[in-house]
């Protein structure tokens, strides 16, 4: 796992940073949602009114639901892709500020403080984002701005924070923001920072609205200039995420480590492997069902990636070096070139039957550099839908407490790119099969698992000498 120290980060942030990194989510993969195929233009425009309804209620939770319904059918429309960021943020939004302990603690700091922390989450995003075109003092800025334009427009800002100005107080100060504060294309980073200061004291005359809310909001902004990974974390989302990945585990009472894989004989011959998620027991778990299937009698195998959405990076590569003796398994590029690296495969031992991959729209982040490798070095035959396309890293950055020891919550931030062996980016993209069949979730190791019934066809095939898989 690469060191989650590489990150580079302001002076002030130097001696904090490393010892408040998540260790074990330095290479964690987050996956955001389902991918393309294809959808029936009735379909499409019954799924989109009902997104619409639902923005204009101002559910963002169950717009995003179905725009996800949509790009599971179709990755490839770019204003859906649009919308559902929007609705997505702005469900973050919801979220952040209906949070009472993010009321409490992180918007309790003063003026000085909460600059501090707005200036803390923008220079680390500057120093480490890996597209520089995207990290400039003005787009982060203009981002910002965006974001706390659309919180004066949402209800639960406006009741939470704004309860005694008049609907035309806001409406003018929204007409300020645009024109006063709108960061031109080349801004520096301290003229930038001084229409940050500017603006959180206009809105503490105007509208009696804390800058501490103010800064908050052009920071969760600067986020989303990076990419669709990257954001701000609350204290309670942070706490809660290294939950998830860490467990309340302890020497005294070790958390129960749920299994990653599943497998059984499909035929007399025919093997078959689940893999769930990828985590730090999955190689292990792989390898305990590869010689269970093996003293069974396995002379092929189909693997099963479908709904899997990432996990960590290093146990995908290792998983791949079972399959593959040799070859490029996958590349990373790091916002530093010297911390870019091509993950080999050297195993005179791998396994060696044929093989037959799942995949679909659910396949994602550490499940396609798995599939990726596979398809590339022509080791196996890819069968279902395309993958869903992210192909970057996140680590997860703990924000230093403020004075006092009050909590400010912490990062996810995009840390690296990830290649297939032929040097192809995932993102946007994902991974075509070799044979593309659509099959309804649900329908998954059931009795009408149409993309499983061709990977069996596919193995009787070569088991009877008609194929090579």
């Amino acid at each position: 796992m690469h060191s989650p120290a590489r990150l580079r980060r302001p002076a002030f942030f130097r001696g904090v940073l490393p010892r408040h990194l998540c260790a074990v989510t330095a290479c964690l993969l987050i996956f955001a949602g389902p991918a393309r195929a294809g959808i029936d233009p009735v379909k499409y425009k019954v799924l989109r009114l009902q997104a619409e309804l639902h923005e204009l209620q101002g559910d963002w939770d169950k717009a995003c639901l179905v725009y996800e319904t949509i790009l599971r059918l179709d990755r490839a429309l770019p204003e859906i892709q649009e919308r559902y960021q929007s609705a997505l943020r702005r469900a973050w939004q919801v979220q952040r500020h209906t949070d009472y302990a993010y009321r409490k603690e992180v918007l309790s700091l003063d003026y000085a403080q909460s600059l501090r922390l707005y200036t803390m989450i923008r220079d680390t995003l500057l120093d480490n984002a890996l597209d520089k075109r995207k990290a400039d003092p003005g787009q982060l800025l203009r981002k910002g701005l965006d974001e706390l334009d659309k919180a004066l427009a949402l209800p639960i800002f406006v009741q939470q924070y704004l309860a005694d100005a008049k609907p035309a107080q806001i409406r003018v100060f929204r007409e300020l923001l645009k024109k006063t504060w709108t960061a031109a294309e080349k801004i520096s980073a301290p003229n930038a920072l001084k229409s940050v200061r500017e603006l959180g004291l206009a809105a503490q005359n105007l509208l009696q609205l804390s800058p501490s809310v103010v800064f908050m909001e052009l920071a969760c902004g600067a986020c989303y200039a990076i990419d669709e990974y990257t954001l701000y974390l609350t204290p309670t989302q942070l706490r809660e995420l290294c939950d998830s990945l860490r467990g309340e585990a302890s020497e005294d009472n070790p958390a129960p480590r749920l299994p990653s894989v599943a497998f059984q004989m499909k035929s007399e011959h025919v093997g078959y492997i689940q893999i769930g998620r990828f985590q730090d027991s999955t190689v292990q778990e792989v390898d305990e069902a590869l010689g269970a299937l093996n003293k069974d009698g396995m002379k092929t195998l189909i693997l099963d990636l479908r709904g899997n959405h990432g996990g960590l990076f290093e146990s995908a590569i290792d998983v791949a070096r079972r399959f593959l003796a040799t070859g490029v398994i996958a590349s990373t590029q790091y916002s530093d070139p010297k911390y870019n690296a091509v993950y080999q495969a050297r195993n005179p031992g791998a396994v060696a039957v044929p093989l037959v991959v799942l995949i679909d729209g659910g396949t994602a982040s550490a499940a396609e550099v798995l599939a990726g490798a596979i398809k590339d070095n022509k080791r196996g035959r890819l069968i279902g839908q395309t993958t869903f396309g992210k192909g970057c890293t996140q680590c997860i950055l703990k924000l230093p407490p403020a004075p006092g020891g009050v909590p400010t919550g912490g990062m996810r931030l995009t840390v690296a790119r990830f290649f297939s062996p032929l040097g192809q980016p995932y993102s946007g993209r994902g991974i075509l099969p070799h044979v593309a069949i659509e099959c309804d979730p649900s329908a998954f190791a059931g009795p009408f698992d149409t993309q499983l019934d061709a990977a069996m066809i596919e193995m009787e095939r070569f088991l009877q000498g008609r194929a090579q898989p």
